[in-house]
């Protein structure tokens, strides 16, 4: 039995690369205080007009995807006799992969020989991204889609999502930390160093100062702590700061010179909780390195 790959906006997939490998994307919803909904999920110029947006000092709201949205997403693949394999965006941070579970209840009735299995990433982004490459790979080599689901929940707690932010108000607007904290912060130019634990929320795991500290402290984080082995590649997303991720690469690159490296323009969905000049790290690590 045949089955598509699925995934959220969150998964920072282009149009090419949905095209190329037959992915399908439910849009998580993002509009502006005004009520105004954006859509340009998987635009191909770097995001610049939502970025300059949000430089300008519009805000953004986001909002879960509910249980009907997510049965009018899958029921033409149950209606086709596909079964599913959703990536979701991380429990940890978003509550549509509960969504997710409802919808998926209700269509089971509908649908008795069909399945629908769904994947938590802990993770967004690229972090999602890596975890659809090797759903591809298993799909493409004939894995069953039980046997490919097993081998992704293996890989899910080995992804190591690092990041930083260039403006610490972003993350006091999305209550990650204190106003306090995020005033002493900014004066002091101190940049903190964040992560995605085990249980894909975000905790804070380190502070540099000055934006050439923070960039060394998460080419170090690679260093310490990537699987040699890995045949996934290193991916680097940037909130409109191309330059920091391109340092960031050949910070890397002298690390591990033979590493595939991919940088691309972080998915607005999560950016807006991260804001402009934030920079995020995502590599294979071994079954521990959520924790380290």
């Amino acid at each position: 039995m045949s089955y598509i790959i699925t995934a959220d906006s969150a998964a920072n997939l282009t149009n090419e690369f949905i095209k190329e490998n037959h992915i399908a994307v439910i849009n998580l919803s993002l509009h502006t205080e005004t009520g105004e909904p954006f859509s340009d999920f998987c635009e191909a110029d770097g995001y610049k007009s939502f970025y300059n947006k949000l430089r300008q000092g519009l805000l953004f709201k986001t909002a879960q995807i509910n249980p009907q949205s997510y049965s009018n997403f899958f029921m033409p693949f149950l209606s086709a006799s596909q079964d599913i394999l959703y990536i979701s965006m991380s429990s940890g941070i978003s509550g549509s992969l509960a969504s997710a579970h409802i919808a998926a209840k209700q269509l089971k009735s509908e649908f008795p020989e069909r399945k629908i299995v769904i994947i938590d990433s802990l993770g967004a982004s690229l972090g999602i991204y890596e975890i659809i490459l090797r759903a591809i790979e298993l799909q493409n080599n004939n894995y069953d889609i039980d046997t490919a689901a097993e081998n992704l929940k293996t890989l899910v707690p080995r992804i190591m999502q690092i990041f930083t932010v260039g403006d610490l108000m972003h993350l006091r607007h999305s209550g990650r930390i204190s106003t306090t904290a995020a005033v002493f912060g900014t004066a002091l130019g101190i940049k903190p160093i964040l992560k995605g634990n085990e249980d894909g929320k975000i905790v804070i795991c380190g502070k540099s100062r000055g934006r050439k500290g923070v960039l060394t402290a998460l080419a170090k984080k690679y260093a310490d702590l990537y699987f040699k082995e890995s045949t996934l590649p290193v991916c680097i997303s940037h909130c409109d700061s191309e330059s920091d991720a391109l340092t960031l690469k050949n910070m890397l690159r002298d690390i591990n010179p033979t590493a595939n490296i991919l940088t691309l323009a972080h998915e607005p969905t999560t950016a807006v909780h991260l804001g402009p000049d934030a920079l995020a790290l995502y590599f294979e690590g071994e079954s521990d390195v959520r924790t380290k």
